[in-house]
C-alpha cells in the first residue's frame, strides 16, 4: 500500500468515501491540520455529536468513534503491611534513648517507667530483638515493677519438664539436679541478670533475659547487703507465670486422667459458686489455675451445696442461707468511703455498731475518746474508727451525717 498525499481534509474525505479524484502529489497542510479538517467532516455524520472534533482514543490515534476515553479505575488503598526489623537485643538497645531519671529534680516516678517500658517492649517486638507475636502486662506501684509475658508462639516448657508433666511418675524431676545441668549446659552464657529456670524452654528464656534488660534499664542500685543497705529505684520482677500455668493446665488435662476430671469439677464448682469467689480462689480465670486452687473451689462448692457464699475477712468465703441475705437486706445502711454497710447490732448514736460489708464480713465501728477540749466543752467526739479485723481506717462524722476520711 503506498502513501496517499492530499490537498486538504475534504479531498482526504471524498478519497476515502470512494467516489474521489486521484489525489494529488503534493501538501500544501501540515498533517495536524488535515487530521483536524478529517475530524470536522466526520463529526456531523455520526448521530449525537455537536459537529466538534472528537477526543482521541486512549492510545493516541484518532478515530471516528465519540466515546470518551475510559478512565482507569483506582487501585484500592491498602495500607502496606509494616516490616519487622532485623535488630539484636544490642542493637536496640543502643537505638533507644537515655534511661530515665529516678533520682534528682528531673526524677520520675515508676508509674511514669512502666508505661516508657510497656512501649519500648512493644518496640522490641516490632524491631525483631523479641520473637513476633509476644505480648506483655506490666505493672507497678510506688517502688516496684513486674512485668509478665502473656502471649508467646513458641515453646514454653524444657523437653526434660514436658516430659515429666506428661509421665510425672515415669520421669521424676529434681529441680536441684536439674539445675546442676542448667548450669554446665549454659557456661559462659550471658544470663547474670537472670538466672535460667531450667522448667522453661531456651527461646523463653532467652526472651526473658532480653524483658529483664530492657525494663531494668531506668533502674539503679546502691545497694550493700553486707551493711543491710538497700537502695533501688525500683524492685523489679520479671516471670512467665501466666504462661506456665495455662501450659501445664494442658499438657496435664491431656495427659492426666485424674487432672481432667478435676478440671472437669472445678468448672462445676465454678458456675454454682459465682465469679467473685472464683476470681478470688484461682486467679481471672480457670485456665490459670492449678491443682490446689481447683480443690479448693470444689470444697467450697461441696459445703455450700446450692446455699451463696460470702466473704469474710477472717474465715474466708463462707456459705450462707438465703434467709440470712435477705435480713441483711433490710437493715440500716451506712455508707463509708463510698462501700455501703449494714448495720447489724449497735448503732451510730450509742457509738459502735457491728457493720457487714457488701461480700459479707463483719466489721467494728466505734467513736473514739473525745478530746480534752471537746470534755471541756461536753461534747463528744466526731472521730470514729473502722476495724476490719486485717485493718483500721479513721473517719470524720460530718454535721450533715455523713461520714468522711480523716486527714
Amino acid at each position: 500500500m503506498t502513501k496517499q498525499q492530499f490537498s486538504s481534509g475534504h479531498a482526504a474525505m471524498k478519497w476515502l468515501i470512494g467516489g474521489a479524484d486521484e489525489p494529488t502529489s503534493t501538501s500544501t497542510k501540515s498533517a495536524k491540520q488535515l487530521e483536524r479538517e478529517i475530524d470536522e467532516e466526520i463529526a456531523p455524520r455520526i448521530p449525537g455529536t455537536t459537529g466538534k472534533p472528537l477526543p482521541p482514543f486512549p492510545s493516541g490515534r484518532r478515530g471516528a468513534s465519540a466515546r470518551p476515553a475510559r478512565t482507569p479505575k483506582p487501585a484500592s488503598a491498602k495500607p502496606a503491611k509494616a516490616k519487622r526489623g532485623g535488630m539484636t537485643l544490642g542493637q536496640y538497645l543502643d537505638s533507644l534513648p537515655p534511661p530515665l531519671v529516678l533520682r534528682g529534680r528531673d526524677s520520675v516516678t515508676v508509674k511514669k517507667v512502666a508505661e516508657v517500658v510497656r512501649k519500648e517492649l512493644a518496640g522490641a517486638v516490632d524491631a525483631g530483638a523479641l520473637p513476633e507475636g509476644t505480648k506483655f502486662s506490666v505493672r507497678s506501684d510506688h517502688n516496684s515493677m513486674r512485668v509478665e509475658i502473656t502471649h508467646w508462639m513458641g515453646e514454653v516448657f524444657s523437653k526434660r519438664y514436658l516430659k515429666h508433666l506428661m509421665d510425672p511418675k515415669g520421669t521424676p524431676w529434681d529441680r536441684d539436679v536439674q539445675i546442676e545441668l542448667r548450669d554446665r549446659e549454659h557456661m559462659g552464657s550471658d544470663y547474670a541478670s537472670r538466672r535460667f529456670d531450667v522448667s522453661l524452654s531456651s527461646a523463653l528464656n532467652k526472651a526473658l533475659v532480653a524483658v529483664d534488660k530492657i525494663a531494668d534499664r531506668h533502674n539503679y542500685n546502691n545497694s550493700d547487703t553486707q551493711r543491710d543497705h538497700f537502695d533501688v529505684g525500683y524492685y523489679l520482677s520479671v516471670d512467665a507465670q501466666p504462661l506456665e500455668d495455662a501450659a501445664k493446665q494442658g499438657v496435664m488435662a491431656e495427659s492426666n486422667q485424674e487432672f481432667r476430671e478435676l478440671l472437669r469439677r472445678g468448672e462445676e464448682a465454678a458456675a454454682a459458686l459465682g465469679p467473685a469467689a472464683t476470681k478470688s480462689i484461682c486467679g481471672k480465670s480457670l485456665q490459670h489455675a492449678g491443682e490446689h486452687c481447683l480443690k479448693h473451689l470444689i470444697r467450697l462448692a461441696e459445703r455450700a451445696a446450692g446455699r451463696p457464699v460470702v466473704h469474710d475477712p477472717r474465715r474466708g468465703w463462707v456459705p450462707v442461707d438465703r434467709q440470712e441475705i435477705e435480713t441483711l437486706a433490710n437493715l440500716p445502711a451506712i455508707e463509708l468511703g463510698g462501700t455501703a454497710y449494714r448495720v447489724a447490732s449497735g448503732s451510730i448514736e450509742k457509738g459502735s455498731a457491728t457493720l457487714i460489708g457488701p461480700r459479707g464480713g463483719e466489721a467494728i465501728f466505734i467513736r473514739t475518746l473525745p478530746s480534752r477540749g471537746e470534755r471541756e466543752r461536753g461534747e463528744v467526739s466526731n472521730q470514729w474508727v473502722l476495724n476490719t479485723g486485717q485493718k483500721s481506717t479513721r473517719f470524720e462524722h460530718k454535721p450533715d451525717g455523713t461520714f468522711t476520711y480523716w486527714r
